[in-house]
């Protein structure tokens, strides 16, 4: 299994699994897990208070730590608004979603590095920050509504950063992980 390679690489596991269903399953999702095998593993906070409470207990029990991911970067605040029929505004879902996260207990948020400016402070050292659409500038940012530099990134001092397509689909990705690792420099 990749995950065993990665270990014996002594390499950090993230599994962005982005699980979510209802408390049980996503509970039992967890469970085939052993100490060790991931460090920290993704679900979604929309799945509510219950099946966050039972993820985390089985999650404990395992070793991981649990990231609960807000609204996707690629959703804009009209894909927002539709979805929850209601003329909402991004940060304050983002938020709302994070209080629930931090009662909870989780261990990070995954939100975009636009809502850690707005309304990070409010939870800085309350729980860990993950922040995806991560781009160099004047990097395509493809299908990322809300994207940030791994410059303000570092600024903002979130916990992780998530870079998967430009290194991923670069022609040289070895290249592009060193240019990123140059940006948080």
């Amino acid at each position: 299994m990749i995950i065993d390679e990665l270990r014996k690489r002594g390499k950090r596991i993230f599994l962005d699994l982005k699980l979510h269903d209802i408390p049980s399953v996503v509970a039992e999702s967890i469970k085939p897990f052993e100490r060790g095998d991931a460090e920290i593993l993704t679900i979604h906070i929309t799945g509510g208070e219950k099946m966050l409470r039972e993820s985390i207990h089985v999650a404990r029990e395992k070793g991981i730590n649990l990231a609960g991911v807000t609204l996707l970067t690629s959703l804009s605040r009209l894909d927002v608004q539709r979805l929850f029929a209601y003329p909402c505004e991004l940060e304050r879902v983002v938020e709302s979603m994070i209080t629930v996260a931090v009662e909870c207990g989780l261990d990070f948020v995954v939100l975009s590095g636009q809502e850690v400016k707005k309304i990070g402070l409010n939870f800085k050292g309350k729980i860990g920050f993950i922040v995806p659409a991560v781009r160099l500038e004047g990097e395509e940012v493809q299908d990322q509504e809300r994207v940030i530099s791994p410059q303000e990134a570092k600024v903002l001092g979130v916990n992780y950063i998530v870079v998967g397509r430009p290194i991923t689909h670069s022609t040289d990705p070895v290249r592009a992980l060193q240019m990123y690792q140059k940006a948080l420099e």
